[in-house]
């Protein structure tokens, strides 16, 4: 049994050189599955709030280029201190607080937001005039048809 193990063991040191993987004789300690305390710790800091939670950061990563940029095109959309809180932040690269959040929020509502349709003047619908409809050859006899006695035409498609 001995004899065997080290064969296993050798091989395996074999392969760990060739894949630049730890050998038998450089690992000291086997590793050890984390314990629930440590699992629960991980997962309470990835749930506390470290990043700024809002939609300016959420949708426009707290960059407030494309807000400036729509700001320019139609700034009646927007709330005036929203206007120059876009504006201060472009000139001096600075973080906002958060009541400035809340503000940009509301302007990244309206961002997104699509203005109702203009409604432009109702044009008459016109109906073209009618044609008047062909004369059919109907009590005209056909040329080659016998019919009987009493029915100038039996069938509606003759």
């Amino acid at each position: 049994m001995q004899k065997k193990s080290s064969e296993i063991m050798k091989r395996h040191n074999e392969i760990a050189l060739l894949f630049d993987l730890p050998t038998s004789t450089s690992v000291t300690t086997i590793p050890s599955l984390p314990s629930l305390f440590t699992l629960m710790e991980d997962e309470q800091s990835a749930t506390s709030p470290k990043r700024e939670q809002g939609l300016f950061s959420a949708i426009l990563q707290n960059d407030p280029t494309a807000l400036y940029q729509d700001m320019r095109q139609d700034p009646e959309k927007y709330d005036s201190n929203a206007v120059e809180l876009v504006e201060e932040l472009i000139a001096k690269r600075r973080k906002p607080t958060i009541e400035e959040r809340r503000l940009l929020d509301a302007a990244v509502l309206e961002l997104n937001s699509v203005p109702p349709p203009k409604a432009a003047p109702k044009k008459p619908v016109t109906k073209p005039a009618r044609q008047p409809k062909e004369e059919t050859s109907e009590g005209v006899p056909l040329a080659g048809i016998d019919f009987p006695a009493g029915l100038e035409r039996p069938f509606w498609w003759l």
